[in-house]
């Protein structure tokens, strides 16, 4: 396998959601024993496309001989965080065939979604995953996203992680205590919601 064989661009019409959510569900159940675990495995191509074009997003993909290997979607959302609020570049439904990992799609995938963020006059990105995600939370640190919010949910808590495209306002001393402190905030009022 060629890495310049593999080519990152916005989904073309003649590539459907039908691979797009094959590619998903593929990724999630041939990476899950390593520690990835992908938020919407399967869900129905119609589903995704609603998501994405909702969003008003736009959906790229890795290509290798005409097939994609790799997924990156990417959108415009209004948030509010202890770091900031206003306009962030959401991206979601990353995956990686594992059979290509290790190349260096996701950090390709990354790139379009950064050039997409910054085309739009964004200065941050932000993901969300799940907190067993290890895997992926590790890659993402390496491309320089930061914790900053986390989630309590029926069935699974996620993390939400945001980068700063010219660069962090914030010490990481700084977003790892607040994460903390949000995280055992989350995690004690779930608890006390139980009893």
């Amino acid at each position: 396998m060629d890495k310049e064989k593999i080519t990152v661009i916005e989904r073309p019409k003649t590539i459907s959601w039908e691979e797009i959510s094959s590619v998903l569900k593929r990724a999630h159940e041939e990476n899950v024993h390593k520690g990835i675990v992908l938020p919407y495995p399967h869900l129905p191509p119609e589903v995704l496309k609603k998501k994405t074009e909702g969003l008003g997003g736009r959906i790229f993909v890795a290509l290798y001989d005409g097939h994609v290997v790799a997924t990156g979607a990417v959108a415009i959302i209004e948030k509010s965080f202890w770091c900031g609020k206003g306009k962030y570049a959401y991206c979601f439904l990353d995956a990686v065939l594992p059979k290509f990992a290790g190349k260096g799609l996701y950090g390709e995938i990354v790139k379009v979604q950064e050039e997409y963020a910054r085309n739009h006059t964004l200065d941050r990105m932000m993901f969300d995953t799940d907190e067993r995600n290890k895997r992926m939370l590790a890659i993402s640190k390496r491309y320089d996203y930061r914790y900053v919010q986390y989630r309590v949910r029926d069935g699974h808590n996620s993390v939400v992680m945001v980068k700063w495209l010219n660069g962090c306002p914030y010490s990481r001393l700084k977003c790892a205590l607040m994460f903390f402190c949000i995280k055992w905030k989350k995690i004690i009022a779930s608890k006390m919601r139980e009893l």
